[in-house]
């Protein structure tokens, strides 16, 4: 299956159970100040959650378009993207913990849906402590599931219970807010025949979660809601990851083609320079596409350090010139389907990030010339800074011509 007709496929499931289908919100949040991007799928939902009817009823379902750049620098290796989609599906007080769990692994495991190895599958649930039970409701849902399918169910072997750190949810630093114990799926991705589960084992990929919003936080403790919600999220890279096969998310089909493009027109061969490159142009097409302009500010100044980092990787692979002519397009074939503003907009998505490219490379050019006029030596850090603040020459750039 590709990573869109995975996409597809839990679309279609959940809307079977009744979900209303929700486009994703914006990657820039309309009315949220404190965050560049939305970062997790539940994002926009938060609202609905704390108590606001939806428009669209108590049963959603999306694949939301999520940006984070905290791990930026680690961008290039296995698993480590900017621009990521998060599948989600949610109860506004209506379905709970038995629907929640047995649909998800239905849909992970049955063979006209994605058909992944049973076995292979494993599920963490809260511990427990002074203040809230163990979550014994989802481990004996988990208990009936593994059974039938013929599988150990004895907790401490393929049902882990971990604390707050791992398996709990409430909004963080919130003197008030829904909170929850939460059910993480694992899939083992070893060759063992019998492995010792353990989510700190990196052949252990987390592909999804599920949060069951039962409680209220509030000043004095925890309070029993009356309406419980469910809040699902699953990587779509990840299961798209695990489903096609591969050790690494730049193995999927999308990345795929991102990189013979990249291949195509590069002189050099660097894995992590062309994983870079994918990412953070597949990233700023999407941004792009969802209305942002590079700046120096804000969402914008994301935006272009995206850009100029991916063409300073460019420039080590030997790609000197039209890198957004050659990639944006085949970003936005992959994804027009799924997004068909990205197909209307492709002119404008080119402009804009091709005016960068110009920019840029010009800055570099202009850049270097004023480095070997002004470092005639040992380069200092005022001159580094000042060729930075000055003239946006990239600080790793003035390292390596040093």
């Amino acid at each position: 299956m590709t990573t869109s007709q995975i996409r597809q496929s839990f679309l279609d499931y959940f809307a079977s159970k009744g979900c209303h289908i929700i486009p994703s919100a914006p990657l820039v949040p309309k009315d949220d100040p404190t965050v560049l991007f939305n970062i997790a799928g539940m994002q926009p939902i938060v609202p609905y959650l704390k108590g606001r009817p939806h428009p669209a009823g108590t049963r959603l379902a999306n694949s939301q378009k999520c940006v984070r750049t905290s791990d930026l620098e680690e961008v290039g290796d296995s698993s480590h993207l900017t621009f990521f989609e998060m599948l989600g599906h949610w109860s506004l007080g209506d379905y709970y913990k038995k629907e929640a769990l047995e649909w998800i692994w239905e849909w992970l495991t049955a063979p006209e849906y994605l058909g992944l190895e049973s076995s292979k599958l494993y599920a963490t649930v809260y511990q427990g402590d002074k203040q809230i039970p163990r979550d014994d409701q989802s481990i004996g849902i988990w208990q009936e599931i593994f059974n039938d399918q013929g599988l150990s169910s004895e907790v401490g072997k393929r049902i882990l219970t971990l604390g707050r750190e791992d398996n709990w949810w409430e909004i963080p630093g919130a003197e008030q807010s829904p909170a929850g114990p939460d059910s993480e799926i694992f899939y083992y991705l070893g060759e063992q025949a019998n492995p010792v589960f353990d989510p700190e084992d990196p052949d252990f990929i987390e592909i999804c979660n599920s949060v069951f919003m039962a409680y209220q936080k509030t000043p004095d403790g925890y309070q029993d809601l009356v309406k419980k919600n469910v809040d699902f999220g699953g990587g779509l890279e990840r299961i798209a990851m695990v489903k096609q096969g591969k050790d690494s998310v730049y193995g999927i089909d999308i990345f795929v083609e991102i990189d013979r493009a990249i291949q195509a027109i590069a002189t050099k061969d660097d894995l992590r320079a062309r994983r870079i490159i994918s990412d953070h142009i597949r990233t700023a097409t999407m941004m792009v596409g969802d209305g942002v302009v590079p700046d120096n500010n804000g969402a914008g100044y994301v935006l272009r350090r995206l850009v100029r980092r991916a063409l300073r990787e460019a420039d080590r692979i030997g790609i000197d010139s039209q890198l957004i002519d050659q990639l944006v397009p085949v970003v936005i074939h992959l994804y027009q389907d799924a997004y068909q503003n990205l197909a209307q907009d492709k002119d404008q998505i080119i402009k804009v990030l091709s005016k960068e490219e110009r920019l840029f490379r010009a800055t570099l050019k202009k850049g270097i010339r004023l480095f070997h006029k002004e470092v005639q030596q040992k380069l200092t850090g005022e001159q580094a800074f000042k060729l930075f603040d000055t003239y946006g020459f990239p600080l790793e750039l003035s390292l390596e011509e040093a």
